[in-house]
């Protein structure tokens, strides 16, 4: 039967921004990606006297957070301390930006789904639970 699970294999990327610099990447589990995107975006949602309310927040270095600590198995990069530590939100934030940006292109491409797919989406295939009649939400 064909495994179906994610890989712990890593892969290793030579990085462009940082000659001699490397990082070794695995790609994110279903459940892991799943996490990264609730991190993402979180949606508050309030009632006012009958008027519905709500908020979005975007956390995006909090995905960058997430996603360096749990794809990054290993690397050769070091901070005015020694190396640097990803599981360590600090670290991940001081990086350099060039440098930053394109371990995260990695990470992206790593965890990317290709989007050809012979399973059209059909919204009457959805639970009633899972669909919204948006003439009914008062704004």
């Amino acid at each position: 039967m064909p495994k179906a699970t994610a890989s712990r294999e890593s892969t290793r990327y030579d990085l462009k921004s940082l000659p001699e610099g490397y990082v070794m990447l695995r790609k994110l589990s279903y459940g892991e990606l799943l996490k990264s995107r609730a991190i993402a975006q979180s949606m508050e949602m309030s009632d006012e006297n009958g008027h519905a309310k709500g908020r979005m927040v975007i956390n995006l270095d909090g995905v960058a957070i997430y996603d360096f600590a749990h794809s990054i198995t290993e690397h050769n990069l070091e901070g005015d301390n020694g190396q640097l530590n990803f599981l360590n939100a600090k670290d991940v934030l001081e990086l350099d930006p060039g440098i930053a940006q394109e371990i995260e292109k990695y990470i992206e491409e790593l965890n990317k789904v290709p989007v050809e797919t012979d399973v059209p989406f059909d919204s009457k295939s959805a639970k009633q639970s899972e669909t919204v009649d948006l003439k009914s939400v008062q704004t």
